[in-house]
């Protein structure tokens, strides 16, 4: 049998070989071109480095030189990371040994022993997906401080430096004679040394419990080239919580490297300045240094203070999630006037917490000061009033620890604390009521019937943090010193 092929006579045979070489052929051109497209994605890969709020890569010191310790801590706000993945200069990729920790925020923070010259490449990842990828050059390199704003990405490092800072298995007993001990350790201490300057070694730290939560922000403020504000607070009377003074907005750390001496200088004229009335400001008060947050998960994250009705102040520092065999817990660290510092766990007899006139206690979270993008980078005093919107509808403003965009809304009649203690959700009104927004705050209701201190007397009710803790039962009220308006200090039972 023939067949006929443009005008001629072909061979069965003939056509059965013709046809298996142009199979070949493209077979041959396929995989060229598969090769091409794989090698032009890992070209892509490895010149597309990039890092956004979500997850950002920190590393220290702020310059890295061979032969020297590199730390590496990455935080994410969105999930949980798996891993930290370091490419060395020689091209040799591996996993880096790394510790958990949070969230939110979440973080892995990791040591490079003794790296060499030249560029590492470190990449966070989550269910093998590159989330954020930081090009460190180790000698001669310039460093890295971000965005030089209290962004997302500043906050959440912020939270997880606090975190590490305080870090301990949750049952050991964590107490130092100041704060010094602890800023001095590089194993707790990320920003240990950061600027290279050796300014950690002899830096004086002794702020008391008003003064703490200040401290920690002004030396990360420092070590960061961040502003730092800060207000004058009186104490308030027994039928009006304290009122605080214009904010101060000190610009010594933007932008620049300063030496030890300058931060102890303007550390030391916060501390002259900031009194235990700031935590205690009323809850629907704008003019304040911090402000409440709800009662989520989501929203304590390390650093949001605690301020007592009494004066006292702590800041968390961990949560402990709840397991089959125990308990959750909240951890936190509380200063005292002769400057001890020690690690607290959360219970009626650590955070106090009473319905009062007086005060507007509870967990509150810093107001930093923010751009007010002019050309010459000035900053606007962290205030209700500054709230304005980028294209029509994306609120631009104070960043909430828990990363939303926004800053607490001007608060009024009827409008509730969704999540605050003893705040029923309230419905909200107008265009610049955030209610709807994942960890929105108002004010609370006159009048609202479930108070956090249920009945007089109670200094807190037993009901589970949020849902979160597992309440401490059968504990009566502490007791007061004689002559004191704040409750004894009491140890929590045991587990």
């Amino acid at each position: 049998m023939m067949q006929l092929t443009k005008g001629t006579i072909q061979r069965p045979g003939d056509f059965t070989a013709s046809f298996a070489r142009n199979v070949s052929h493209f077979m041959l051109a396929l995989h060229l071109l598969l090769l091409v497209l794989a090698v032009a994605d890992e070209a892509w890969a490895t010149s597309s480095c990039s890092q956004e709020d979500e997850t950002r890569i920190w590393t220290a010191p702020l310059v890295a030189q061979p032969e020297e310790k590199l730390q590496v801590l990455s935080v994410a706000t969105g999930g949980e990371l798996e891993e930290l993945l370091v490419t060395d200069p020689a091209g040799r990729r591996a996993k880096l040994p790394a510790v958990k920790a949070g969230g939110p925020p979440w973080s892995l923070r990791g040591v490079l022993l003794a790296p060499a010259r030249g560029s590492y490449r470190i990449e966070a990842m989550r269910a093998g997906r590159v989330l954020a990828c930081a090009e460190v050059m180790v000698g001669g390199g310039t460093g890295n401080r971000g965005s030089g704003q209290w962004d997302v990405a500043t906050q959440a490092l912020y939270a997880a430096w606090i975190e590490h800072l305080f870090d301990a298995p949750p049952e050991e007993s964590l107490s130092f004679p100041s704060l010094e001990p602890i800023l001095r350790d590089p194993e707790r201490n990320f920003l240990y040394d950061y600027l290279n300057r050796g300014e950690d070694r002899q830096l004086p730290a002794k702020p008391d419990c008003a003064d703490l939560p200040y401290f920690l922000r002004a030396y990360f403020a420092w070590k960061l080239g961040l502003p730092i504000s800060y207000r004058a607070c009186n104490r308030g009377t027994a039928s009006s919580p304290p009122r605080c003074d214009p904010p101060e907005i000190d610009y010594t750390f933007v932008r620049t490297a300063v030496p030890a001496g300058a931060f102890v200088k303007v550390s030391r004229r916060i501390m002259d300045r900031v009194t235990s009335g700031a935590g205690r400001t009323a809850l629907r008060d704008d003019a304040t240094d911090y402000y409440p947050v709800p009662l989520e998960r989501s929203a304590l994250w390390p650093g949001t203070v605690f301020a007592d009705p009494y004066g006292h102040t702590l800041v968390i520092v961990k949560w402990v999630p709840q397991t089959e065999k125990r308990s959750g817990l909240l951890l936190a660290v509380d200063a005292q006037p002769d400057n001890t510092v020690t690690r607290d766990r959360f219970w009626e007899g650590n955070f106090l917490f009473a319905a009062t006139p007086s005060a507007g206690p509870g967990f509150k979270a810093y107001r930093p000061p923010v751009s007010d993008g002019s050309r010459g980078g000035g900053w606007r005093p962290p205030h209700a009033a500054l709230f304005d919107r980028a294209g029509g509808s994306r609120p631009r403003g104070l960043l909430r620890p828990y990363g939303a965009a926004h800053q607490p809304a001007r608060t009024g009649p009827g409008r509730g604390l969704r999540g605050h203690p003893g705040c029923a959700d309230g419905e909200t009104r107008g265009p610049r009521a955030l209610g709807r927004q994942r960890g929105s705050v108002h004010a609370c209701p006159p009048g609202n019937s479930r108070s956090h201190a249920a009945r007089p007397g109670h200094l807190r009710d037993h009901r589970p943090l949020g849902g979160l803790l597992d309440p401490v039962p059968g504990h009566a009220p502490a007791d007061r010193h004689e002559g004191s308006g704040r409750p004894a200090r009491t140890h929590p039972p045991p587990s």
